[in-house]
């Protein structure tokens, strides 16, 4: 057993989650129903080239492709009517100003009486590239 790595012993829930967070690849957000974030994981750098401080309090529609608005919007009500989850891609830009093809599965919860969407983002442009040379 000495190949194990020393771990750090977590004793909440909350804690535990943060790390769960911060050793995925994708990002994580929350939003407000007006599209605000009031959460990004730090993948974001990684992804988009964005700090999450630069992203909290910005509206998602400034990083949505114009083309992607629609689909990404109608979604949403569909989800709000309808519950559950959503699965959608669209196209987010990246800092340095090329687009990132994204997939986006989301849902809302409440949290003390607020509604909040809590999404996960996962670069997928290599796979659209991989598709587009196909085609």
């Amino acid at each position: 057993m000495s190949n194990l790595i020393p771990t750090k012993k977590i004793d909440d829930s909350k804690e535990k989650l943060q790390v769960i967070i911060n050793h995925t690849r994708d990002i994580i957000v929350e939003s407000d129903l007006n599209g605000t974030f009031t959460y990004v994981s730090p993948q974001v750098y990684d992804i988009l080239g964005y700090k999450p401080e630069e992203v909290i309090g910005v509206n998602m529609n400034k990083f949505i492709h114009p083309e992607d608005l629609t689909n990404l919007a109608s979604n949403a009500i569909d989800l709000i009517k309808n519950g559950g989850s959503v699965l959608t891609e669209y196209r987010a830009l990246h800092k340095d100003g090329h687009y990132v093809h994204l997939s986006s599965k989301g849902t809302f919860v409440r949290e003390n009486g607020n509604i909040k969407l809590i999404a996960v983002l996962r670069d997928i442009s290599l796979q659209k590239e991989t598709e587009e040379k196909y085609q």
